[in-house]
């Protein structure tokens, strides 16, 4: 006669524990190779929510590790194969209540308080202090591709970023068609990019390298492809950079604006080596009831035909 196997709680718990740290094991095999974005700062925005993280983190175990600890403590003292030990918990222990209600409410205080205060400190709309020359950039955001228009040079680019390092990066944000999220973890925090309306965004890269940037909200197929390069470089390689780029035959006006906004995927970076002016301010207020005709200069009601040509949902 075949042996009767008896299962016992605390050979469910051996064996959830078991695949639990067969599947962390096989995690870190997977990705022990990579780097997490938000892990690695690179800029002060980015440092200082990694160091909110951590104190979030850190403050949370004071529960997590007691109570996890009870319960192991309590599973295995009293497991089923030990009868010496009675399981006769006591319901009327003020004392212990008040122990598990002040913790919690004093760490949902005090993290409540840092948050507070720390969220309103990283204000995206907040410019940054520096001594450093501010860099304005006005990003766009297309079907399916990035175009960054840098207004005080003369400059735009499409899928690719240049900035100088310790030097304060003020964006300013909008959409040509669907919502989408400018985003470069290694810096800082994500920002919706809307259509008809101007976001804000402050970062700045404390260190020259090449950090990775993205949209960080699904806006159809080509979603995947918009992704770019920030190089974040010193001020003189910067403006050397910046005086050189002004030499591409490439002109950005309304006319290229409409073609730049029909859909294409996995656009290869370029540069425009002159942009008219007003432009971006023109694609943030292409979706007003009524406009300035650039041909006529007549203000005409924006038609659905006319937005559509734009580029627009």
């Amino acid at each position: 006669m075949a042996k009767r196997i008896v299962i016992t709680p605390s050979k469910i718990f051996i064996s959830a524990l078991s695949l639990f740290l067969l599947f962390c094991f096989i995690l870190f095999l997977l990705v022990r190779h990579h780097t997490f974005a938000v892990l690695s700062p690179a800029g002060q925005i980015a440092q200082s929510e990694l160091n909110l993280m951590k104190f979030a983190a850190l403050l949370s175990l004071i529960v997590i590790i007691p109570v996890f600890g009870i319960l192991f403590y309590v599973i295995f003292t009293f497991r089923e194969s030990k009868k010496s030990k009675k399981y006769a918990p006591e319901y009327s222990n003020v004392l212990l209540e008040l122990v598990w209600w002040a913790i919690p409410i004093g760490i949902i205080t005090i993290l409540s308080i840092v948050t507070w205060n720390q969220t309103h400190q990283l204000d995206p709309f907040k410019s940054l202090s520096s001594n450093q020359t501010h860099v304005r950039i006005q990003a766009v955001a297309m079907n399916w591709k990035w175009l960054f228009i840098y207004p005080d040079y003369g400059i735009a680019t499409v899928n690719e970023l240049t900035i100088p390092a310790d030097h304060p990066i003020d964006f300013s944000i909008t959409s040509e068609g669907p919502m989408n999220s400018l985003w470069i973890p290694q810096l800082g925090g994500q920002i919706y990019a809307m259509a008809g309306m101007n976001t804000e965004l402050h970062l700045m890269a404390s260190k020259t390298g090449i950090y990775r940037g993205g949209s960080a909200n699904i806006s159809g197929s080509g979603f995947a492809g918009m992704h770019f390069n920030v190089s974040a470089v010193n001020t003189q390689t910067f403006s050397r950079w910046a005086s050189s780029m002004t030499f591409q035959p490439q002109t950005l006006t309304k006319g290229t604006l409409r073609q730049l906004a029909e859909p294409s995927e996995n656009v290869e970076p370029f540069v425009f080596g002159t942009v008219e002016n007003g432009l971006y301010d023109t694609i943030v207020n292409q979706y007003m009831p009524f406009q300035p005709d650039p041909d006529n200069g007549k203000t005409n009601a924006m038609s659905m035909h006319s937005m559509s040509s734009m580029g627009g949902m």
